[in-house]
């Protein structure tokens, strides 16, 4: 197991995709409006309260109420009574725009019920047990609101349609007339979700890479880079072919992430020159997005703003931190790895010259060296397995990013509806 982010593997929990690591500099004060609305940090869910068995309670309490309607509070600017309207009626409760205790069970009712399976191929995990919706707190994180307010890449009918018109074209894969038609129907497959949602069609890079790699997005560039091995390759497995679409899906959400975050810097006054400063994406997206400015007070524009957070905002220091100390662990374990396998090969050449007829003296000194061999390997293989569990925990730091978290469950939404309803037909 190895960390890094640039590189986008064959879909397994422990592996990672990322738009790469951008440095985030600090927004100037040339071409920034007066009139710029800072954007707000959304505070962290309260949690849930558990059974004496760990598991959830599924109607909240008189604690848990008061600490939902705490957080609600501290979160005002963002969860505006505008905000609390539309989401009670999307819950189909009264539209009052009053945070009440009927709202907040609402709510949680609507958490327990959610069918996380369908919307993110995943469950909620409490203790040991694994449920197939959200703990019930009465809280709408950002996370929860873009299930409740699906868009984009994220909104059903187009997984639907996306998975559907991703197996029509693996059926077609091995004869759809090589490189060049493989590469136009990948194109027109992006495309075509691309323009659903409304999103500026990023650029499709075709480029080699190794077989394990698939796929990466680029901010910078605002382009999706694929590996080309896999459009030039005779008789491609369907299973791989799913893994190589799913892939593409990932990373054109990642591009919708950016179009949504330049939309919401835009939504609070900034000029696109700002906006380029303090993230550096591609020019063309942000100009794209200055068409459609998206306001914080939106349920759009909380989702987006968890995001920018992240990326770009009072999360990004450690953000980067962390992707740095990620690669420099894999760094490690790269060079580790090789320092073992060269220490085996030296181990394999001395057993075999002590088989062969050798004066006592010679034989004393090559087992010396196996045993000091053997030491060094043991140390290497204790290091390994330290620096292993360390590249586990940044893995999981990094899926847990909110733009991965999101990026991986659209991209496991298209898996689901593909085994609930294309499966075997």
């Amino acid at each position: 197991m190895s960390f890094d982010p640039l590189k986008r593997k064959p879909t397994t929990p422990a592996n990672l995709t990322s738009p790469g690591l951008s440095s985030v500099r600090p927004i100037t004060l040339a071409g920034v409006s007066p009139k710029v609305k800072p954007l707000q940090v959304t505070t962290p869910s309260p949690g849930f309260l558990k059974n004496p068995d760990g598991t959830f309670r599924s109607e909240l309490d008189a604690t848990q109420l008061r600490k939902a309607r705490g957080w609600y509070a501290a979160n005002a600017s963002q969860y505006t009574p505008a905000v609390i309207r539309q989401i009670q009626s999307r819950l189909r409760e009264a539209v009052t725009g009053r945070v009440t205790d009927a709202f907040l069970q609402a709510v949680a009712l609507w958490q327990t019920n959610f069918d996380l399976y369908g919307a993110a191929g995943r469950g909620t995990s409490v203790g040991k047990a694994e449920y197939s919706g959200y703990t019930p707190t009465g809280v709408l994180t950002p996370e929860q609101l873009s299930r409740l307010f699906p868009s984009g890449l994220a909104k059903p009918t187009q997984v639907a349609a996306y998975a559907t018109n991703a197996e029509d074209l693996i059926a077609r894969w091995n004869a759809i007339g090589g490189y060049d038609g493989r590469r136009k129907a990948l194109y027109a497959l992006l495309e075509q979700q691309m323009k659903a949602a409304g999103v500026l069609m990023p650029k499709l890079v075709l480029s080699r890479m190794e077989d394990s790699l698939l796929g990466v997005y680029s901010g910078k560039e605002h382009s999706i880079t694929i590996n080309s091995s896999f459009l030039t390759k005779a008789n491609t497995e369907q299973k791989d072919i799913r893994i190589l679409l799913q892939t593409l899906y990932h990373e054109a959400r990642h591009a919708e992430q950016n179009f949504a975050i330049a939309r919401l810097m835009h939504g609070t006054g900034m000029t696109s020159a700002a906006v380029y400063t303090q993230t550096g994406m591609n020019m063309k997206l942000i100009q794209a997005a200055a068409k459609k400015p998206l306001r914080p007070d939106t349920p759009e524009g909380i989702v987006a703003n968890e995001w920018y957070q992240s990326k770009y905002g009072a999360f990004a220091a450690q953000r980067n931190k962390d992707l740095i100390a990620g690669r420099e662990v894999d760094r490690t374990i790269r060079t580790t790895e090789e320092a073992l396998a060269l220490l085996r090969s030296r181990r394999a050449d001395i057993v075999k010259k002590l088989t062969t007829n050798l004066p006592a003296v010679e034989k004393q000194r090559l087992n010396t060296d196996l045993s000091l061999i053997d030491q060094q390997s043991k140390d290497l293989n204790r290091l390994l397995q330290q620096l292993y569990i360390q590249s586990a925990d940044y893995n999981a730091k990094y899926r847990a990013l909110p733009g991965e978290r999101d990026a991986w469950d659209v991209e496991g939404a298209v898996q689901a509806y593909y085994l609930r309803n294309l499966e075997g037909k």
